[in-house]
């Protein structure tokens, strides 16, 4: 199905000890861009991570994360580097050794528990030995169901997305209309006003009637934008083809969206009539919002 390439999810679950949470959140980006936040002890399943979204996403700025909590008692999640420690206290020993005054005081509990990496939280089972293990094969597959629960979101925001972008087409393809059923009247004044202006230049210079006619053609057929209302028909309905397929359409669409600008400044420029300039207007304010919106499609 067609994704926006906004969207986040959330999924949590256990193994033995440990609570693992991932989240994924995804923004607009014209590639797939992942941001990896990943805690000690993960390096080694990285490119499994990063493998297994790029089967779920094609665009989008992707930031995935990860927490790994202990669901042990307090007093069993966390150590104390006892070899700090001992370092820190031989320390001060030397210390009060050399200085002789014992005024001075020493370091409590409260500074050593401060002091950094001092007390930590248990390490995290070492990835590179465990792959395979249950603990990298439940993370894995927790981060399949994120991932699901991403697409699921981007989905839903997509079809919303699609009946939007439908509804710009549809107004759009009235606009065209309207400039259609104008083009007659549009030509008949145009036509009208050559031959008026032309008529006055024959009273003074003798003007063939043939050459007239031909330059007034010309004229004319320069002006012409049928031609423009086709092709802008055409990429039209090319992007309700590919709204009404599954793969990623932002690229395309966007790039029709250019074309499509490009036929209504044309319109624009040829046009000779007030109503039809206007028209051309109307229809690239419309273009530009059917644009921002295929910029928020996968």
């Amino acid at each position: 199905m067609i994704q926006s390439m906004t969207g986040y999810a959330q999924r949590t679950g256990s193994v033995g000890d440990f609570e693992i949470e991932w989240r994924l959140k995804s923004v607009n980006h014209r590639f797939l861009d992942m941001a990896m936040r990943l805690p000690d002890g993960f390096a080694p399943l990285e490119v499994d991570i990063r493998n297994r979204l790029k089967k779920y996403f094609a665009r989008g700025r992707l930031e995935c994360s990860v927490r790994v909590r202990m669901e042990t008692e307090p007093a069993e999640r966390y150590e104390l580097d006892k070899d700090l420690l001992f370092a820190i206290l031989a320390t001060e020993k030397s210390v009060i050794a050399i200085d002789h005054h014992p005024d001075r005081g020493h370091i409590t509990i409260e500074q050593l528990m401060r002091w950094p990496g001092m007390v930590r939280e248990k390490a995290l089972p070492d990835m590179a030995a465990s792959s395979g293990s249950e603990f990298s094969d439940f993370v894995l597959s927790l981060l399949d169901e994120t991932a699901q629960g991403l697409t699921e979101a981007r989905t839903q925001e997509g079809q919303g997305l699609i009946a939007v972008f439908q509804e710009l087409i549809n107004a759009l393809t009235g606009m065209a209309d309207s400039v259609e059923s104008r083009l007659p009247e549009v030509r008949k004044a145009l036509e009208t006003r050559f031959q008026l202006r032309l008529a006055e230049m024959a009273s003074d210079v003798s003007i063939d009637s043939d050459r007239l006619a031909q330059e007034v053609a010309f004229v004319l057929n320069k002006m012409d934008i049928s031609e423009e209302l086709e092709r802008l028909r055409i990429h039209l309905d090319q992007m309700t083809l590919l709204l009404s397929g599954k793969e990623p359409v932002g690229r395309q669409l966007d790039f029709l969206c250019q074309e499509l600008n490009r036929e209504a400044n044309t319109l624009c420029s040829k046009s000779q009539d007030p109503e039809l300039s206007q028209l051309g207007v109307d229809m690239k304010v419309n273009i530009e919002k059917m644009r921002e919106q295929a910029q928020n499609l996968e």
